[in-house]
């Protein structure tokens, strides 16, 4: 049986403070502390790899000081640019997560091998680009059941909705997220294009290096601008926040027939617009934003954005 959509109402978000702005968005709150604390940590431990433990306690009580400085009423991935920034400054490492990128794409790669040998409906291809979001890549030589990736449950699925759209659509935009679903990604957009060949297909990434998010580069570096039109956001936040993207992605954004919202950076930054031709494609991953939507944590979703 398909669940629908329970949100709260636009009021209660507003009420709750859990949206802003003239573009909607999850606005974050104290439990999203853990998680800047973790990615603060994690860039520590990669930046400073080499370094004494007393000047990776000085990064650590620098980073600590500049965050309790900002604002909290902005997006979480608005936050964690901010840091990521910050910490990329201080250690003198503009990209710390370069290697894992390449590791996980690797990893993706062979993991995809071995699923896309056979034939699968579309809604598979759906799955297992939501399953790219899921699966921790960083193990490496970890083995994954590929059926049950396959058949694992949706808690929302909107593919119906999906299909009604696309059989219309001219211009898709595919808004990507990390590096190893990426790989999922493109076999899915392969897909599309090759069921749905009159569709001009975009995908955009961010502007410029944070965590191991996929920039625009890294898409050429692919290869994939072989295959579609690739396009960077004009922002360099693990989200979509609209207020600070480029022209060019804003038109493209607003003349889309339809939009795949890839991972829950893009979801935080993006749900609450007022589209009717977004599908956030993600697992719901920390206890702030399954509150703001009323699903619980853990789940893999493929929601319309109906209104």
């Amino acid at each position: 049986m398909l669940r629908e959509l329970n949100l709260l109402t636009q009021e209660q978000y507003l009420n709750k403070k859990i949206l802003k702005g003239e573009y909607s968005m999850i606005v974050a709150g104290y439990e999203c502390t853990e998680c800047f604390v973790h990615q603060v940590n994690k860039v520590i431990s990669i930046a400073c790899e080499n370094k004494s433990e007393s000047e990776k306690i000085e990064v650590f009580k620098k980073a600590m000081e500049f965050l309790s400085k900002i604002d909290f009423n902005n997006s979480p991935p608005e936050i964690a640019r901010m840091i990521y920034q910050y910490l990329y400054k201080i250690t003198e490492n503009p990209d710390p997560f370069k290697e894992l990128k390449l590791k996980t794409n690797k990893i993706a790669e062979k993991l995809a091998e071995k699923i896309f040998t056979k034939t699968h409906s579309l809604e598979d291809y759906v799955k297992y680009a939501i399953a790219g979001n899921v699966i921790d890549f960083g193990v490496v030589g970890n083995e994954f059941d590929i059926e049950k990736i396959k058949n694992f449950d949706l808690y929302i699925n909107h593919f119906e909705e999906f299909i009604k759209i696309l059989n219309n659509a001219k211009i898709l935009l595919y808004i990507v997220d990390n590096s190893g679903e990426i790989i999922f990604d493109f076999h899915l957009l392969k897909r599309i294009k090759n069921d749905f060949s009159n569709i001009k297909i975009f995908i955009a990434a961010r502007e410029s290096n944070i965590i191991n998010d996929i920039t625009k580069n890294d898409l050429i570096e692919l290869g994939y601008h072989n295959y579609f039109n690739v396009i960077s956001t004009g922002y360099s936040g693990a989200g979509v926040l609209l207020e600070k993207c480029s022209k060019e992605f804003i038109d493209l954004f607003n003349s889309s027939d339809i939009i795949i919202s890839k991972g829950q950076g893009n979801f935080e930054t993006l749900f609450g617009e007022d589209r009717v031709n977004i599908f956030y494609a993600l697992k719901i991953k920390c206890n702030h934003v399954a509150k703001a939507t009323n699903i619980p944590k853990g789940s893999n979703v493929f929601i319309y954005n109906k209104k």
